[in-house]
């Protein structure tokens, strides 16, 4: 009778987890970085952040508890990380698109145009920034006014450059232009509450008219 053969013993686990191990350390913690902050994104976006827990985030990223802190020092800390990367992100993109154009109302067209398509291609970004990120803390909330002051600063410009192009026919003061600012955001934050949106782009090239003639324009 022949005997049988050994069992064959089952290989033990590493515990160095399933990923990719041609991916290098700062490759794959930038991954983590990344893949935490859009979910918490989500969850802020979702619940607000106030009720907002590490366990809801980690659980929607698939990821432990020690990875999280690895990251971010606390949820402040990952808001505040959300809030800078989508600060940064908008920022530049309509200062880049608006001052493309040579033409100073072409700029202005064209900064709205590109202010609201990031506002409608990102909205749960957009609502953590506009609302949850200033209601968090005291200093956030002069941060976000900061960055308020930086876009209306933006169209102040094309509409000064404008003026002495004698194209506009009043010269735009800083006060009444970032007042004018403050209703193109308020505007944005309606939108997403109604989840409307997605119209934003199309209500753009109607509010630079009403931004533009109310300085006169020089027909």
């Amino acid at each position: 009778m022949k005997a049988k053969p050994a069992p064959r013993r089952a290989k033990k686990r590493t515990g160095r987890g399933t990923y990719d191990r041609a991916t290098s350390t700062e490759a794959r913690h930038g991954e983590q970085h990344t893949k935490l902050l859009d979910f918490a994104t989500q969850v802020f976006a979702t619940v607000g952040f106030a009720r907002a827990t590490v366990a809801q985030i980690i659980a929607k990223a698939g990821m432990s508890r020690a990875t999280f802190y690895e990251h971010f020092v606390d949820l402040l800390d990952v808001l505040a990380q959300v809030y800078e990367r989508g600060a940064n992100v908008g920022y530049t993109l309509v200062a880049h698109q608006g001052r493309a154009e040579t033409d100073p109302l072409a700029q202005v067209r064209a900064g709205l145009g590109a202010y609201f398509s990031v506002v409608a291609a990102y909205p749960e970004v957009a609502h953590v920034m506009f609302q949850e990120y200033p209601a968090a803390k005291r200093e956030f909330a002069v941060r976000y006014q900061q960055d308020s002051m930086r876009y209306g600063a933006l169209l102040h410009e094309s509409l000064v450059a404008a003026h002495a192009q004698g194209l506009i026919a009043k010269a735009p003061t800083e006060i009444a232009v970032y007042m004018m600012f403050k209703g193109v955001e308020m505007l944005a934050v309606t939108q997403i509450a109604k989840r409307e949106h997605a119209k934003l782009p199309l209500l753009a090239p109607e509010l630079a008219d009403l931004i533009i003639d109310a300085f006169v324009r020089v027909r």
